[in-house]
Formats: C-alpha cells, sequence, structure tokens
C-alpha cells in the first residue's frame, strides 16, 4: 500500500512528479524465496503497462554485490525490468519459457484435491483437467453457494463418473478454511493437495482505486493463500 500511495501521489504532488523510477531492493540470501517479493514484481509489471513512462523494478542482490553500483547500474539501464537479480557483476533478469507437457511432471491417479476459485471458470477448467488426465477426486470451493449453472456442470461431470463436489468457503477467513478442511476430511478423507484459484475481480486503473478496492482483492490471493498453507501443514498431503 505505501507503494500504491506513493505511485499516486506522481499526479497530485508536484514534488514528485519528475520521479521516473523506483527501487526495491532484496536482500538475495534472504528474501529469494519469498513470495512478498515476486508479488512486488508483479505490482510493477502492472504498474509498467499502466503508465508506460514510470518503472518499478524488485532488485535482488547477493551479499558479494558492491550494492551502490548495482543500484546505479539499474537506473541507467535502458530496459525496464519487474524482476532483476544481481550476483557479482552477473545481471539476470527474470523471464518465463513456454514448456512441453512432456516436461510435467505427472500426478498419481485417484487422488484428492481442493480446487480453490471453483466458481469462476479457470479453477473449474483446472479441475476438469485433472478429473480426465488424472483421474483426481476434487472438492471445488468458493465464496458464493453453487449457482444453477455450476450445478448443472457437476452433474454432468458426475454422469461420466467423475468424483466431484463443492463446498462454499471464504478463503480468506482462517475459521472458514479450518472449517472446510475439517468437512472435506469428514466427507471425503485424507487430502492430497490443494490448487489455489480463488480471486476477486475489482478492475480500474491504478490512479483511480482505492485502498479497500485493493484489500478486497488481496484478501483471497494473499490471506487465502497463508491460510491455506497454515491451516493445510498438519495434513499428510502428498
Amino acid at each position: 500500500f505505501q507503494l500504491m500511495a506513493l505511485v499516486k501521489a506522481r499526479s497530485s504532488q508536484p514534488a514528485l512528479q519528475s520521479l521516473r523510477q523506483v527501487l526495491v531492493l532484496a536482500d538475495q540470501s534472504k528474501n529469494a524465496s519469498q513470495p512478498a517479493i515476486t508479488s512486488l514484481a508483479g505490482f510493477g509489471k502492472s504498474l509498467m503497462r499502466e503508465q508506460p513512462g514510470f518503472k518499478l523494478s524488485v532488485l535482488s542482490l547477493s551479499a558479494e554485490t558492491d550494492w551502490q553500483a548495482a543500484i546505479a547500474q539499474e537506473i541507467a539501464a535502458d530496459l525496464p525490468a519487474a524482476e532483476v537479480q544481481i550476483a557479482g557483476l552477473q545481471r539476470e533478469v527474470k523471464s518465463y519459457a513456454a514448456v512441453g507437457t512432456d516436461q510435467l511432471s505427472a500426478l498419481p491417479e485417484g487422488q484428492l484435491y481442493l480446487v480453490t476459485g471453483g466458481n469462476g471458470s479457470l479453477g473449474f477448467q483446472f479441475a476438469q483437467h485433472l478429473i480426465k488426465r488424472f483421474r483426481s477426486r476434487i472438492v471445488l470451493t468458493g465464496r458464493r453457494p453453487a449457482g444453477a449453472l455450476l450445478q448443472s456442470q457437476l452433474d454432468n461431470l458426475r454422469s461420466q463418473g467423475a468424483e466431484i463436489s463443492y463446498l462454499p468457503c471464504d478463503i480468506s477467513q482462517r475459521a472458514a478454511v479450518e472449517a472446510l478442511l475439517q468437512d472435506i476430511a469428514a466427507r471425503h478423507g485424507a487430502l492430497q493437495g490443494s490448487f489455489h484459484f480463488a480471486g476477486t475481480l475489482q478492475d480500474g486503473l491504478l490512479q483511480s482505486k482505492t485502498a479497500k478496492e485493493a484489500s478486497k482483492v488481496l484478501a483471497p490471493k494473499v490471506s487465502g493463500t497463508k491460510l491455506l498453507d497454515e491451516c493445510s501443514r498438519p495434513l499428510p498431503l502428498a
């Protein structure tokens, strides 16, 4: 929220209107695997698409790196990059490459998985993939009760032999997540894993977005991920 406030302030405070770049520094040895660092990079990517003349980068530095030189180098870089790692004199920009399905790890067949965001298109399509590819048993969950369309889709999958159910749950609330996992155990037995697709759509430019709106979007993604991890730790996940 501090970064959000800083970026929004550029348009209203003359002293900040010349601001063109923000670097978020991260100690590579401590934060390389922290999801929070990657999420800040995601914020930077969205920001640079919305405001092309502005750069926000997460700069991950190793202990042997000359931090002052690295910062100066990044400020002078011609190409904006949201996530940069510097170890010694080596500068690396994080990118992604497509892989074939033959390179993906196979899941055991017949396992029980929780898929959040089950009332949305992405979560439901992924559940269908798990059923078709691995004959997985699926528990879908979402904030709202299953509507007529989802119920019809569930009935159709069951008629084809799929084991799939839907349990409503607000994944951003600890008590609700704990109750959901207990309910799954009582109904279906041991859970082998979860796939998190829950999200809330609140489209709008950053400049007009309020902290309340941002919190609403972040709740299922950030709090939901954290709660799923914490509440499922006692379970014998595969």
